[in-house]
């Protein structure tokens, strides 16, 4: 389920930025795949409570559950 949030629709994408991480790189980190990563970057997928709960850890907070999740 897509979810559109255009304010903050680069929220996660500006964070790698930022790390100077790629998708790929923060992937590995999290154990998913490279697509999966970018389908939740690009939010064309809400990740699992449980993977946005692991992103707001590896983001050191910098990155919402409730944006993840909800787009808020």
């Amino acid at each position: 389920m897509p979810v559109n949030d255009k304010k903050e629709e680069k929220m996660l994408r500006a964070y790698l930025k930022t790390k100077y991480m790629t998708q790929k790189e923060f992937a590995s980190r999290l154990h998913i795949s490279r697509s999966h990563m970018s389908m939740i970057v690009n939010k064309k997928r809400i990740p699992s409570p449980k993977l946005a709960r692991k992103i707001h850890k590896a983001t050191k907070r910098k990155v919402s559950i409730m944006w993840l999740l909800f787009g808020k």
